[in-house]
This record gives C-alpha cells, structure tokens and sequence, in this order.
C-alpha cells in the first residue's frame, strides 16, 4: 500500500511539471546555470549533513566550557598526634658554615615546618611511609632558636616540638684546610691565634677555639672550673671552630676537647691551660644589632598536576637592594629573578610528566644582595603523575590551593596509572546522547517535510480531478 502510494505520489509529480513545461524548463535552467559547488551545496541532503554537522560542534564547544571550570573539595584528614621532633643538631650546637640541614623523626602523610627565631624556615613532605625528615636552613649570626610544626595535608595542626638553640660563629679569617684529611682531633687557634703547645694563651672572655678532626665529627669544647660547653661539628673538610656565647671570668681555665666521628669512635685531645682577660675583645660581635636577611613565604599543602603552574609567593626582608633570587625547582630547572625592593613576589614553574606518581620535589632558593649576603629557604612542590588527571578531576588543586587531600586519597585517587579507553569514554556519554537525540530528530523532521510535500502534491491532484469533474 505505501509502495503503491509512493509511486503514484511521483507520478503525480511529474505529471504536473509535464502539464507545466515552462515552469518546468525554467527550474532547470536555473539549476543549469548554477555553478557545480552551488549544486552541491543547495542540495537539500548537503543542508542536512551540515545542520547534524552543527550540532555536534555546538555539542563540543559546551563539552569544552564545562571543562574551565576547576571544582574544588577539601577531605578533612586528622590533625597530628604527636610532633615532628628535631634529632640534629643538638641543643647549643655551634656552626661555622650554613645552610645546615636540620633532621627529625615525622609522621607520615604529614608535612612538617621549621621556625628559626619565629620566622617561617622551611617545610618539606613525610608521605606515605615516611618518618623522618630533612629541612636545609639558613642562621643568622649568633643564637638561632630552632622548633619544628607539623601539619595534616589538609593544614591541621599538631603539638610543636621543642625548641632547641643552635649559634651560628662567623668563621676565623682563612682557616685552615687540613690535607690529607685529618685522622686526628687537634687545635689549631684560639681567637684567631696559632696555637702553641705548651703556652698560656690570653683570650676574650668569649674565646674561639678552632682545629681539625674527621670529617662530620661532633666536637665538644669543655671550659672549666665551672663547666661550660660549646659543641659544633667538623664540615667535610674535617675543619671546626666554637665560639662560646656566654662570657667567662677573668683567670685561669683549663680546656678539655673531645669528638665522636661518624663510626662513633671517640676521640680526645689533651687537657690545657688558658687565661681569661674582660678587657679583650672578642673575634666576632657576640650580639649583633643588624637586621637578618630573609627569604619569607608561606605554605599550604596542594598538589599540582602536571602542566599546572607550580607557584611560589615569596618576598624578602633585610639586606641591601637590588637583589637577585634564583630558585632550583628540584627537577634540573632554575629561574633567576632580579628585585629592587623587597615587595611580595611570585615565581612559577611548570613540570614535566615523570610517570604515574605522585612525587614530591625539594625547591631550594636562594638570596644574594647588593654586598653579597646570602639568604636560603627551602621549599617544597607535590606533583601528580598522572597526567589525565586534570581530565578525570582526581587530585588536582586550583592554583589557590582551595582544594586538598589527603596523601592517602591522593594516592589512591592519582596513583594508578593512566584511566582505561572506557573508562575516558564514559566520561562523554552525557554529552554524546543527548547530540545523537537531536541529530536523529533533524533526520526524522526531514524525512517529514518530504513526506509532507509528497502528500500536498497528492491531495492537489485529487482536488483537480473533482474540480474537473
């Protein structure tokens, strides 16, 4: 039946235009005089492949607007329980050489901070499995007072740990570097002096004592009657020096030094005599008046995927301008930034895919001013391996730091390896339908208009004939 009727529907129709010659010849003399691209174009199945063409790009685009936009959650994790503990250096330790790495026991999946003197020192990241930590610091000249903050990934606080004193002693003018390298504890100056063997010499009453000893040994510095100590520990050369930071009194003390080497083997050196003068001037200023130079940030724990921009807000404090600021992003990259004041700053950089990871880099940077201070601070950048995970919205943080998680949900969110082909399809499904819906509605609402015109061309035939009749 419909075969029958869509036979006669033709039919009608080119019956009319036989009845109709001119109107006929006219229509393909304009389609004749069409260019063959206009043919093409104006045909009604190219219209139609264009508009389902359309519809899919519009369908796109909106797929692509939903994607700029950055949807941030924070998974509370709890706060610490127990401190980051700090295990070197020792309290009173006495240094001639910096930055120095101050280590400590952690929990993990935290990250732990270190004050020096109340002010912002450093951080780095106990991850999962993680206990102990490293943080390089620098010291100012004099006391340092040290203490530890440890944080959950998602910046709640644990107890701090307790403060301990480091010193920092400016070293003696051209000091010796023992070669080979030493096997064996010994004096070599008292304020500045060569020492002598045998001889009383006069000092400050806050004298500096210097020699050599094994590399990395711990040297301890005995000022009797009334005991007093100065600890400090030999560089890699084997070289040591202690400056005591409180005063003696005036007469005679006898020196007892003593080290413990790597291996733990104790070393001592003999017992001498030295005198005690207040009128003398100490090697170094004990208390200085002049402002630190300081590299200040801040931190707040979030992870970068790659292809973000790791940011760095950073500004400095003391010194003398114009300053130049390098910072080693910790993955072979550094960037150098000139300044003229001391105003807040920031840094970016961007890290390569490395794997599937999360990984953690240790970003060091450092300071120099106009007359060659040197200020250090070290920083740390998390970074995700995985490099679909911006597209899958799994552990990735907005520049802000908004949004954070814990290491265990980071791992177990971005630590797989890259989402599977269905997984990836899945995620367009919701646009794909609703595309495909439209699209067959246009095709069915052309195959309508078709069919309606057939159907109008066919009742007008039949008004004719009544007509006729």
């Amino acid at each position: 039946m419909r075969r029958a009727q869509k036979t006669s529907a033709k039919s009608i129709l080119k019956k009319s235009l036989r009845r109709n010659p001119r109107k006929a010849a006219a229509k393909r003399k304009i389609r004749r005089a069409r260019p063959v691209h206009k043919r093409i174009l104006l045909h009604p199945v190219s219209i139609l492949i264009v508009l389902c063409a359309g519809v899919f790009i519009v369908g796109w685009t909106i797929r692509t607007v939903a994607d700029s936009y950055t949807v941030t959650a924070t998974v509370e994790a709890p706060a610490p329980t127990d401190p980051a503990t700090i295990t070197y250096p020792v309290d009173q330790s006495h240094f001639t050489t910096t930055p120095v790495t101050v280590s400590g026991i952690c929990s993990p999946n935290t990250y732990v901070e270190l004050y020096r003197n109340g002010n912002f020192s450093g951080v780095t990241n106990c991850g999962a499995g993680v206990t102990n930590y490293q943080i390089a610091t620098d010291l100012s000249p004099g006391s340092n007072d040290l203490y530890a903050r440890i944080f959950s990934v998602t910046d709640n606080e644990g107890p701090p740990s307790a403060h301990i004193t480091v010193f920092y002693d400016l070293p003696p003018p051209q000091p010796p570097t023992p070669s080979p390298t030493p096997g064996s504890l010994q004096v070599t100056s008292q304020d500045g002096n060569v020492y002598q063997s045998g001889s009383i010499a006069t000092l400050s009453p806050y004298p500096t004592i210097s020699g050599v000893a094994p590399p990395n040994s711990k040297v301890t510095v005995t000022f009797h009657s009334n005991p007093v100590t100065c600890i400090t520990y030999a560089d890699a050369n084997g070289f040591w020096s202690c400056t005591l930071d409180q005063p003696l009194a005036d007469g005679m003390h006898t020196v007892g030094i003593s080290a413990v080497t790597p291996s733990g083997t104790t070393l001592y050196f003999a017992d001498y005599r030295m005198r005690v003068l207040s009128s003398l001037k100490p090697l170094h200023p004990i208390n200085s008046s002049t402002q630190p130079f300081l590299i200040k940030s801040d931190y707040q724990y979030q992870v970068y995927a790659y292809g973000q921009n790791a940011s760095l807000n950073l500004s400095l404090s003391g010194g003398s301008s114009p300053y130049a600021v390098s910072v080693y992003w910790g993955d072979g990259s550094q960037s150098t930034v000139l300044r003229k004041d001391q105003s807040a700053f920031t840094v970016t950089h961007v890290y390569k895919p490395l794997g599937s990871q999360l990984v953690n880099f240790t970003i060091k940077i450092q300071a120099v001013d106009n007359n060659g201070v040197k200020a250090f601070l070290q920083m740390t950048a998390v970074v995700q391996g995985n490099q679909f995970g911006a597209l899958s919205g799994q552990c990735v943080s907005s520049a802000s730091g908004a949004s954070s998680y814990s290491t265990q949900a980071a791992t177990t969110l971005c630590g797989n390896a890259a989402p599977s082909l269905l997984s990836r399809l899945k995620q367009w499904v919701w646009i794909v339908w609703p595309t495909y819906a439209v699209v067959v509605l246009m095709i069915f609402s052309f195959w309508l208009g078709e069919r309606q015109e057939l159907l109008t061309l066919l009742n007008r035939k039949r008004s004719g004939r009544r007509y006729r009749t």
